[in-house]
């Protein structure tokens, strides 16, 4: 045991003086490892930073020598007491180099100035700031100046004295700013200390008034250049400024449109100016002007103007909308108005293509074998036999401890898969699909308006009148029939139009530029008549124009040419969006019947006449027990009569429909019975008055009429269908329509 100890400890100061060997050798080498500098020079303990200035000093290499001691800066102040000497030779040769400047700059900063200051002195002024800034930065460089530099006391007075004069500058930048010709420059480029943009914003605001009245003296081109001069402090101020900018804005109009002359077209041509030169004015352009709408509120309420006029005012940021009233008793405030009034405001829609996509939605769900079970009861019986086989094996002395080691790792895999097979289940449930088709349509929605334009100069107490017709048309791609549960539900409803995208489009308003408008004007400026400017005959003339406008486009809408058999002129084929086809008969000259599951759905239907002629209406009512709907439609229609009495059995009948798409096709029969049914969805409530017929009645007679001789006794509504099934047929009796008329809605 003690030669054993005794080994050990002799092995442990080995072990200590190699240890002690390795860290003295670390030490040398690392101190004699070079750090390269950013300038390219290397310290080592041989070769320091010091060492490195002071070979500078030696060859009179200052700026080397200043750049050392900058970069080396942490160094020198660890250091500072070793390189007291180092550092005082350097900063006598700052000293010496800067002597003149110094003394220099406190005598310029030390001068008697007169505030405010001229703007000819301005320049120089900006330069000694400057100047006295750079040196003062120059030596604040340097952490301890104060211990080395002999200009301290000098550089301390010249921060006083750029202080005191900074101070000066700062109270007298009012009256500097009152003074100067903003017409030329801007003030605050010029001005020698610098302005935030807050102090520009209060100091403009404080002198506005000052500022406005010397720019009533300048010329037009003094006003753009004020203006532009500006322009930067409107730009960062626009909620405080927006009062200033409109006034200057009304002073440059001014003298644009007295130099142009006084004169219509010179009205908008003196506007696009102030727009185009960068003034920003709301509040005078068009405040001459006055714009009166004089739409028929009658047709407005009925609904046939499907949508508003509006005239887009452009650079008129400031017209005045009045009633004639109102104006011709303030005429002195103005110099025009424009008086206009729509008589016409339709929408339409053409379906264009109706393409079927097929696509699939989730039907279901159904139980399926998980193929991971399996793989796991298949690993899981493997790591079973690898574990009997490992335990089986025979051993002896080392071999024995190998095979330990196996059965350990193959109990822990036995162990896992355990673990996993009771967690995974045999079977998983999976989305079952089918597959069906949703329509896809291509329509375009157009609006069309007619409106008449009344241009009175009141100066001249002259009136010109005109047209004009407005076109615009949208093009849309509309899915329907989308089923909720499509596995691509939300991408077909994001990638296409909506029916709400239709409507807002064709609700929206349409914009009519008043610079084009009053440009036409300008054009037949040959045609003003003179007028009597009294409220009475101006209205008189207008509500005359309005009248025969608009008795003109009924009398138009009005036309229908019958062909034949003249109960087709009440009936209308109903084309469903979505593809399917319906019939409809007119009830009202603006409403058609049918029945809800034509337009079941959708709410705008294409519509045509048997005259050939094209609309399309919005459902406005409906009623899915009787399975009845209302449509109202653009197109004036002729209206059907309803039978009124007791409907006699075994009477002749006759259906008019568009049987598969065989548009006004009449089928004949006689009335089987009269019959309360429950309705076809099955919603409950009362039954359901029905004429039984046996006439023929196939998909697309669907909402047609029935008729005993020219009146409607019933809506032909549905079939039964069937092997043992002929000549059952059902339309909705003329009482229950009646009742459903009556409602409101």
């Amino acid at each position: 045991m003690l030669l054993i100890d005794g080994g050990n400890v002799l092995v442990n100061r080995l072990n200590q003086s190699k240890i002690l060997y390795i860290l003295f050798l670390a030490f040398f080498l690392g101190g004699c490892q070079t750090t390269p500098t950013r300038s390219g020079s290397s310290y080592n303990i041989f070769f320091t930073p010091s060492d490195h200035l002071k070979k500078t000093l030696d060859e009179k290499e200052y700026v080397e020598a200043e750049q050392i001691y900058t970069r080396e800066l942490k160094f020198f102040e660890i250091n500072r007491e070793a390189n007291k000497e180092l550092i005082k030779r350097l900063f006598s040769h700052i000293d010496r180099r800067n002597e003149k400047r110094v003394l220099k700059t406190i005598t310029s900063l030390g001068s008697t100035y007169d505030f405010p200051l001229e703007p000819s002195m301005w320049e120089e002024m900006k330069k000694l700031l400057e100047e006295s800034s750079n040196i003062l930065e120059s030596y604040y460089n340097y952490i301890s100046y104060e211990s080395f530099s002999r200009h301290t006391d000098n550089l301390e007075k010249i921060s006083l004295l750029r202080s005191e004069l900074i101070s000066q500058l700062n109270k007298s930048i009012g009256l500097a700013f009152v003074k100067f010709n903003h017409s030329s420059n801007s003030f605050f480029d010029l001005y020698p200390i610098y302005t935030s943009n807050e102090d520009k914003k209060n100091i403009t605001l404080k002198y506005k008034d000052i500022l406005l009245h010397s720019v009533k003296g300048m010329t037009k081109k003094q006003v753009e250049d004020f203006n532009s001069n500006f322009e930067v402090i409107f730009n960062s101020n626009p909620q405080y400024l927006t009062d200033f900018e409109n006034k200057l804005g009304e002073i440059y109009y001014s003298k644009v449109y007295k130099e142009l002359g006084f004169d219509l077209i010179n009205y908008i041509k003196a506007s696009n100016l102030v727009s185009e030169n960068g003034f920003k004015t709301s509040s005078l352009i068009g405040k001459r002007l006055a714009v009166i709408d004089n739409s028929s509120q009658s047709l407005l309420n009925e609904g046939k103007l499907e949508f508003p006029i509006e005239l887009d005012t452009g650079i008129f940021r400031n017209v005045k909308t009045s009633s004639l009233e109102k104006v011709l008793k303030m005429k002195n405030k103005y110099d025009y108005v424009i008086i206009f009034s729509t008589n016409v405001s339709k929408t339409t829609r053409r379906i264009k293509k109706r393409d079927r996509v097929k696509s699939k939605f989730i039907s279901g769900q159904r139980k399926v074998p998980n193929r991971q079970y399996e793989q796991i009861k298949m690993e899981l019986y493997q790591a079973q036999q690898n574990l009997s086989s490992i335990s089986n094996q025979w051993c002896q002395g080392l071999a024995c401890m190998i095979k330990l080691a196996g059965v350990v790792n193959a109990e822990n895999k036995l162990n896992e898969l355990n673990q996993s097979f009771s967690q995974t289940p045999m079977m998983l449930t999976e989305d079952t699909f089918t597959q069906y088709d949703y329509s896809k349509s291509n329509l375009e929605s157009r609006k069309i308006a007619s409106t008449t334009y009344y241009f009175i100069d009141l100066r001249k107490g002259k009136i010109i009148k005109g047209y004009f017709d407005i076109s615009e048309s949208k093009r849309f791609v509309v899915p329907y029939q989308v089923n909720d549960r499509d596995i691509n539900h939300w991408k077909i409803i994001n990638k296409y139009d909506s029916e709400e995208d239709v409507e807002e489009f064709e609700r929206s308003s349409v914009l009519v530029s008043l610079s084009q408008l009053i440009k036409q004007v300008h054009r037949k400026e040959g045609q003003f008549k003179k007028i009597n400017l009294s409220y009475s005959e101006l209205k008189k003339d207008i509500l005359s124009d309005r009248y025969k406008a608009v008795r003109k486009y009924n009398l138009d809408s009005d036309k229908v040419v019958p062909q034949n058999d003249k109960r087709m002129d009440h009936v209308v084929v109903i084309y469903n969006p979505s593809g399917s086809l319906g019939t409809g008969f007119y009830v009202t000259p603006d409403l058609v019947l049918t029945n809800y599951h034509v337009v079941e759905g959708a709410k705008f239907m294409e519509i045509k006449a048997y005259n050939g002629s094209e609309t399309f209406g919005k459902v406005v009512k409906t009623d899915v027990r009787l399975d009845l709907a209302l449509i109202k439609v653009q197109q004036i229609g002729n209206p059907a009569s309803f039978f009124s009495g007791s409907i006699p059995l075994g009477s002749t009948i006759e259906a008019i429909g568009h049987p598969k798409g065989l548009e006004f096709s009449i089928t004949r029969g006689v009335v089987s019975a009269i019959r309360e049914v429950q309705d076809a969805y099955g919603i409950g409530g009362k039954k359901v008055t029905f004429i039984q017929t046996d006439a023929a009645l196939n998909s697309g007679n669907s909402g047609g009429p029935l008729f005993l001789n020219n009146k409607v006794i019933g809506v032909n509504n549905n079939k039964r269908v069937g092997e043992d099934v002929e000549g059952l047929a059902f339309s909705i009796h003329y009482h229950e329509v009646e009742n459903f008329l009556k409602e409101d809605f």
